[in-house]
């Protein structure tokens, strides 16, 4: 939270990973022991980041007129990688975003970096054009670390935590460059649209709190009904299966010399979580939202997101439980689950609403069975919680 909105909430404490957590198979029980701690912290991190295997189903939102017009734009207009640094633009690239960014095991400081001597810059920046020619990441600069920041509720869940990715200075400035290349020429052509924020300069979070009370405050002027329902996310969207990022390079034309550049990044990544009481061992991790309408609709508002949450609005519960549908199908192929659990639907200026409602889903042993599975989630009648 920032900006003028940051007065209006107390200021929270800092704390570090938990001293204690609910054992997971024995919930009623706490683990204190430093051992059983971070056996547990491992074990999750492990099923929450291993992507279940699916056949292959139809992806529609590949071949959309929309899609396909960008496919053209891009051909017309190529987008060049591999494309080298040179020294200039490596030390532009130094003074850009965070000044002291919480480095990796490596144990790199960025601002150090900075106040290197162009010689001792120029080896840097030869390694790093290495892996970029190359597409190759040596396996040395591949172990990561992950912290655990709290989000709400119970501080001894660890499903009630954030896993940010810490990695190393020669494997993170290389991806640093590539989308600060990406990101203009994507916004050039109109790939990503207007409406999109998260890449979008001078957005911030209350900009998007204010934008979800200007949609209720409308519900209630106009007295339409309103239903929202918030998808709580049960794994972060940097951990989700590669494919999709590559079946959006396949889709709109762009080299496919970005897909073995990441794809060398992401294989074979060890990974050690904090904890409390230090790091866990490290373990493996390989390989591994927007619903689309017809081209022909036009719809003002349809989705919100931000970090693990999404929202989905519409006037009608037949019209959300048909996105709801679409929704699962397209995150489902990519590895994305819902936490039902932590979802819920807010229905506005609706008569006489009841406590839960069925959402559809998908079976994820059986991503082409057209039998929908439901799901319960608790209907809310005064705000969508949101963050």
């Amino acid at each position: 939270m920032g900006g003028s909105a940051k007065g209006l909430y107390p200021r929270g404490s800092v704390t570090g990973p938990p001293l204690a957590l609910l054992d997971p198979i024995q919930p009623d029980q706490f683990l204190v022991i430093p051992k059983d701690i971070k056996t547990a912290t491992t074990t999750y991190f492990i099923d929450l980041f291993t992507c279940q295997e699916h056949p292959s189903v139809p992806k529609p939102w590949l071949s959309t007129s929309s899609v396909l017009s960008i496919h053209h734009d891009v051909e017309a207009d190529p987008f060049l990688w591999p494309h080298p640094m040179t020294l200039q633009e490596f030390c532009a690239l130094l003074h850009k975003g965070n000044v002291r960014p919480a480095p990796g095991p490596d144990g790199w400081e960025k601002w150090q970096i900075k106040c290197l001597s162009d010689r001792a810059l120029q080896l840097i920046l030869d390694f790093i054009n290495y892996e970029i020619l190359e597409s190759h990441f040596p396996a040395y600069v591949k172990p990561s670390t992950l912290s655990t920041i709290h989000k709400k509720d119970s501080k001894f869940r660890l499903t009630n935590y954030y896993g940010i990715c810490c990695s190393s200075f020669l494997l993170n400035t290389p991806f640093a460059w590539l989308n600060s290349l990406l990101i203009p020429y994507l916004a050039h052509l109109h790939v990503i649209p207007e409406r999109q924020v998260v890449t979008q300069l001078g957005v911030q979070a209350h900009d998007l709190l204010s934008f979800l009370g200007q949609i209720e405050c409308w519900s209630k002027h106009t007295n339409t009904p309103l239903y929202a329902l918030r998808y709580n996310q049960a794994k972060g969207f940097d951990h989700l299966k590669p494919k999709g990022f590559y079946d959006a390079l396949h889709a709109y034309g762009l080299p496919h010399s970005i897909i073995a550049f990441d794809r060398s990044a992401q294989s074979d990544v060890p990974y050690s979580v904090k904890t409390a009481s230090g790091l866990t061992g490290s373990f493996l991790i390989s390989d591994g939202k927007v619903y689309v309408p017809a081209d022909s609709l036009s719809l003002p508002v349809s989705m919100v997101e931000a970090m693990d949450d999404s929202i989905i609005f519409g006037c009608s519960l037949t019209y959300i439980c048909k996105v709801c549908l679409l929704l699962e199908h397209f995150q489902a192929v990519y590895g994305w689950s819902t936490c039902w659990e932590k979802s819920e639907l807010l229905a506005l200026n609706v008569f006489d609403p009841p406590y839960f409602l069925d959402m559809p889903s998908l079976d994820p042993g059986n991503l082409i069975s057209t039998v929908p599975v439901e799901h319960r989630v608790q209907v809310v009648t005064t705000h969508a919680e949101f963050l």
